[in-house]
């Protein structure tokens, strides 16, 4: 009984496997389809293209300042949250991944509150 149910279970993998890899071949785009997609990539437009350079360039700068510096830059106080804020300061564009930075700044900072607050392990219940 237990090899049947080995071989429906692998059967109903292998099925479930082909027919995803046939949905993905009959909905995949075309060759010419591709290339129309290529050529109306964001990066083909001049203007955002510059400023996916000027981001860049951001990026690269706050890597070289932190390069340069001898300071352990990770051990300061709100480091999470002010690399994401500077990078906002210099006029870089507030992209998801900025905006994600922050929302876990709050959540690490949120976390370490109800550390200091209730450390594991030192809360007893009172019966």
């Amino acid at each position: 009984m237990s090899s049947m149910r080995t071989m429906l279970a692998t059967w109903g993998l292998l099925g479930t496997a082909g027919i995803g890899y046939g949905m993905w071949v009959a909905f995949s785009p075309g060759e010419g389809r591709k290339q129309e997609i290529l050529k109306n990539l964001p990066e083909a437009n001049p203007v955002r293209m510059e400023e996916s350079r000027k981001r860049n360039m951001l990026i690269m700068q706050v890597l070289k300042e932190a390069a340069e510096t001898k300071d352990n830059i990770a051990r300061g106080i709100g480091y999470v949250f002010h690399a994401a804020r500077g990078v906002m300061r210099r006029g870089g564009q507030t992209s998801m991944g900025t905006v994600a930075q922050i929302a876990f700044a709050a959540c690490l900072a949120a976390w370490g509150c109800v550390v200091l607050a209730d450390p594991v392990g030192k809360s007893h219940r009172k019966e």
